[in-house]
């Protein structure tokens, strides 16, 4: 009897090793199980580079909240980046996770043709210099909540009260625009000016212009 009570006893205690990771503040990307389901080769397996990657870009979109530090009250969401879209190159994923570039650049046209993400290339300028071939990325949130969540409802359903009455009033829904099938990259830097173009290099002949974008209407990071 006294045994059982000292293994129930031990079975309530918290372990330490929760504790400790408890302790941790975790911060990044989160990968939802339902994704390794999802996204997979022709043969069935997980794309795990393609998973990452894909993860990587969602966390950049997902608006950052600031809160009031008297109330803790969210005050206002702002976007991670300052362009209007998510501008990383092909070798920032290789390094990010380890891989080759080539590598990178077909799992990003796996996402692509998967329709779980859309590519730009802009010609874009950046003080004195003009760089082209800027590769622009986004994902397309239907089909991201449709792996996250199979059979859910309209994302915008789902948001926050603040955020819902910011998307209804000014959220300007246009119709999206061709995939982009541009095969080559240049080199960029972070520093994007408000002179970006949505123009794409000359060498993509038969590719349509992309639409206009969305503009959200939440603050941008300074």
């Amino acid at each position: 009897m006294a045994g059982e009570k000292d293994q129930n006893a031990k079975s309530n205690e918290l372990s330490r090793a929760c504790l400790e990771i408890s302790k941790i503040n975790f911060s990044g990307n989160i990968i939802p199980k339902n994704w390794f389901r999802s996204i997979k080769f022709s043969s069935g397996k997980a794309d795990l580079l393609a998973i990452n990657i894909l993860s990587e870009i969602v966390y950049w979109y997902r608006l950052e909240q600031v809160c009031d530090e008297a109330t803790g009250k969210v005050i206002v969401y702002k976007q991670r980046f300052k362009a209007d879209k998510l501008q990383r190159s092909y070798q920032s994923f290789a390094d990010m996770f380890g891989v080759s570039k080539r590598q990178t650049k077909a799992a990003i046209d796996r996402l692509r043709e998967q329709e779980f993400l859309k590519m730009e290339f802009r010609t874009v300028h950046s003080g004195n210099a003009i760089m082209t071939n800027v590769l622009f990325l986004e994902p397309v949130p239907k089909n991201v909540l449709n792996i996250t969540h199979p059979q859910h409802t309209d994302p915008i359903d789902d948001c926050p009260t603040l955020l819902q009455s910011n998307v209804r009033g000014s959220y300007n829904q246009t119709q999206e625009g061709p995939t982009i099938k541009r095969r080559t990259y240049t080199k960029t830097t972070n520093k994007i000016t408000t002179k970006n173009t949505n123009t794409t290099s000359s060498e993509e002949e038969g590719s349509s212009p992309p639409s206009p974008t969305q503009k959200l209407p939440y603050s941008k990071l300074d």
